[in-house]
């Protein structure tokens, strides 16, 4: 609504409302001058000192403005027309007169086209089908396709199973056939969906490893004696015992170190080639001239495993003997 000057308050600007003057006739909302009187203790237009008690009464311009003609100024489309004391109703249901979206979306549109802008509106709050949650528009089908727990979703593990997106994730935790387990026994490492399955298939390497964590005197290995010997003669080659085998199929070899940079003695590596996860008693012993050392362990193997010795009295000397005892 398009306001003359003559009727606009000397201090918020905005129709008069409940009107009052200076004694020079200048016109404020009451409320507004009084305020500025406290402030000021003037005139906010012409500076004359007063106070709220120098007020004039404007109740003939109240009675003015009230029945004063106007029409509605909300576009041209708008045919409004009646008095100023009606003017506030009809400007809140006017069909032209634009308004913010309720949503926050930023948006302005004529009230007439209000709704035509909520079907659209990027901040228009949504009810999920499923969990009837309310989302905005943009964000339903990430909801739908990620969020919702009503939501129908497979297996992540491929069994077949379609649960709501609540149920799936007890499901693969819990119940599903292709859930993933770890092998309880301390160093096998083994994940696999059918643990009886691998228990049955791994119950000797199971069995192994279980005696190789309790391994202690009262357990320690008692049998066959499988004895192995050789000469090193030239004490600055290392050098490889010939391959061979000893009871239930177990192939060995065995390497012979010579001293060399950070390690300023002897040797002995001892490799499992192949057979069976074994534990035995193994006796080193290396003998040349006066020196001598001999060397007893407990150790278990898995094949192609390699256990080594460093034999710490035998030095740099020609003509080494090796004994090597595999008991078990």
């Amino acid at each position: 609504m398009v306001i003359s000057n003559s009727f606009k308050c000397g201090v918020c600007l905005g129709l008069l409302d409940d009107t009052v003057m200076c004694q020079s006739g200048h016109p404020f909302c009451k409320p507004c001058l009084i305020r500025s009187l406290h402030v000021r203790g003037a005139c906010p237009t012409c500076r004359r000192s007063m106070t709220p008690g120098d007020m004039v009464d404007g109740r003939v311009v109240n009675d003015f403005l009230t029945e004063a003609p106007v029409r509605c100024t909300n576009g041209e489309m708008c045919s409004w027309k009646g008095n100023l004391a009606r003017i506030t109703a009809h400007d809140n249901v006017c069909a032209f007169k634009k308004v913010d979206c309720a949503n926050d979306c930023g948006k302005e549109v004529e009230r007439r086209d209000l709704q035509n802008h909520r079907a659209v509106c990027a901040k228009e709050p949504m009810t999920c089908g499923g969990c009837v949650a309310q989302v905005v528009r943009t964000q339903l089908r990430a909801h739908v396709d990620y969020l919702c727990p009503e939501g129908t979703v497979k297996c992540a593990l491929q069994c077949g199973l379609e649960a709501t997106r609540n149920d799936i994730v007890q499901h693969v935790l819990e119940s599903c056939p292709n859930k993933l387990n770890e092998c309880p026994v301390a160093g096998c490492g083994a994940v696999v969906k059918n643990m009886d399955e691998h228990n049955t298939k791994e119950a000797m390497k199971h069995n192994f490893l279980l005696r190789r964590t309790s391994i202690g005197e009262a357990g320690l290995p008692v049998g066959r004696l499988h004895i192995r010997q050789w000469v090193v003669a030239d004490p600055t080659r290392s050098v490889r015992s010939p391959a061979f085998t000893t009871t239930g199929g177990q192939s060995w070899e065995a390497l012979a170190i010579p001293p060399q940079r950070g390690l300023p003695t002897w040797g002995i590596c001892l490799r499992l080639v192949s057979g069976k996860p074994i534990i035995a008693r193994v006796r080193v012993k290396m003998s040349a001239g006066t020196q001598d050392q001999t060397m007893t362990s407990v150790v278990a193997m898995m094949p192609g495993e390699a256990k080594k010795w460093q034999l710490e009295q035998i030095t740099n000397v020609n003509n080494i003997k090796i004994v090597l005892v595999i008991q078990y």
